[in-house]
């Protein structure tokens, strides 16, 4: 009987993914400063989809946030100012904010005021905002914000920073961020190196999902169109796939 020669390769698939690099870049013609990933605006809505598709990263986010929160602020023995503090805001406008921080790396208040005097804060979704381009002197004088920064149509408004003396319908923008080298206008989440596993996570789940849906049967079928080798040469195919695989 006349043998088959094997004529099998292995080819060794290269891996397709690397942490992301994360970079502050703006355009000449644009007045604020994007963040993410190869210059791109997409920063925030990765770190979004990291929460929502890893049950590990969203159990751990929602527990951190209600540590922190605890009950709330209090003022010892001061129940006057509590009281003051509370006419302000809400514990809920507080827990979002905290929320915005850990998930983030970045939260933002809209202060409102009545003349000079500040009415009232109230939590603002950090992933609308975009930093404009500071000042000669380093100081970031004010805030874009957009609802959809994917949507080229839709054109951001102003928002000047907290302590600036213009207002934008009578409101002023506090940002802060998490100190984090080699950036100036955003900061980047305590979590960052992380973010891969959050993926990998997200990843097993859809090839276990992918797996059901087909019955479990194999996505992969080996056909030899010149004809069924001999068992040792079968053997061998068989042992170079699952040595590499």
């Amino acid at each position: 009987m006349e043998k088959h020669k094997s004529n099998i390769r292995v080819v060794a698939l290269s891996g397709g993914y690397t942490l992301p690099v994360i970079s502050e870049s703006s355009m000449a013609k644009k007045e604020w400063v994007n963040y993410g990933i190869d210059y791109q605006n997409d920063f925030f809505d990765t770190l979004i989809k990291r929460y929502e598709t890893s049950q590990t990263n969203n159990a751990v986010m929602d527990g951190i946030v209600n540590l922190l929160n605890g009950k709330g602020v209090k003022f010892k023995d001061k129940p006057i100012v509590q009281d003051e503090f509370y006419k302000l805001t809400t514990e809920d406008e507080l827990q979002k904010i905290l929320f915005d921080y850990k998930l983030f790396g970045n939260a933002s208040i809209s202060v409102e005021f009545a003349g000079k005097q500040i009415k009232a804060f109230y939590h603002l979704p950090v992933n609308t905002l975009r930093a404009g381009k500071c000042n000669e002197d380093g100081v970031i004088e004010g805030y874009y914000y957009s609802s959809d920064w994917e949507n080229a149509r839709i054109k951001p408004s102003y928002i000047p920073s907290f302590g600036q003396k213009e207002y934008a319908n009578n409101c002023q923008v506090l940002y802060f961020k998490r100190v984090s080298p080699g950036k100036f206008y955003y900061g980047i989440p305590d979590y960052y190196s992380a973010i891969q596993y959050c993926a990998v996570e997200e990843e097993v789940a859809n090839l276990h999902i992918n797996n059901i849906l087909n019955n479990f049967l194999p996505s992969t079928i080996i056909n030899f169109n010149s004809g069924v080798p001999a068992e040792e040469e079968q053997y061998m195919v068989e042992q170079k796939i699952k040595e590499k695989y």
